[in-house]
């Protein structure tokens, strides 16, 4: 994909989480609205359809929008973002980071080691924690929750990803989204 194209692309995105925040959930046409992402990024990306065809990811969006009137604008962009990451361009992306709360981002710095993920900085209320190693997050296993979080990125650079991961185990939002969590406890192992 050209450079222009790219930010075509992202400034589309932006432009269109913008408009979406702006209205109530009630008052998006779902269908609407994820068929004009389809299009859009069909007929200005030069190449979308090299990993998955374009059946896969029409079918996998028409599911998104069936489903989208029980979903928040958050789970909705996060199922979009996987499948446009399953579609195999690491430059184009659904911006779903934006509406995650920020009062619900754990107060932790994670790290991905070579030996494992450690916390490397915390609330002054909790430094018993720093320098452990984070093994499991409300009895799911690391391994488990990252095979999850990872369906939201391109694993073309698998350094990328170890940058990446750390920082998403953060985000409370997620794990509730993808059922490690109820958002009222969590436990680290």
């Amino acid at each position: 994909m050209s450079p222009f194209r790219s930010i075509l692309v992202l400034f589309f995105l932006g432009l269109s989480t913008s408009i979406l925040l702006a209205q109530t959930e009630d008052e998006i046409d779902w269908k609407y609205e994820i068929d004009l992402l389809g299009k859009e990024l069909a007929q200005g990306h030069c190449n979308l359809f090299f990993q998955n065809d374009s059946s896969y990811f029409f079918h996998a969006l028409d599911r998104i929008a069936d489903q989208a009137s029980e979903q928040s604008i958050f789970n909705i962009s996060v199922r979009l973002q996987q499948v446009v990451a399953s579609m195999g361009d690491a430059q184009t992306r659904i911006n779903y980071h934006f509406n995650i709360d920020s009062k619900s981002i754990l107060p932790l710095e994670l790290y991905w080691f070579e030996e494992g993920i450690y916390i490397i900085k915390s609330r002054i209320d909790h430094q018993e924690i720093l320098g452990k190693e984070l093994t499991a997050i409300n009895g799911f296993s690391l391994e488990t929750i990252i095979d999850s979080l990872s369906t939201l990125m391109v694993d073309e650079n698998p350094y990328l990803v170890k940058s990446q991961l750390p920082r998403m185990l953060c985000w409370t939002s997620l794990l509730v989204h993808f059922g490690f969590s109820d958002q009222e406890d969590l436990v680290l192992e």
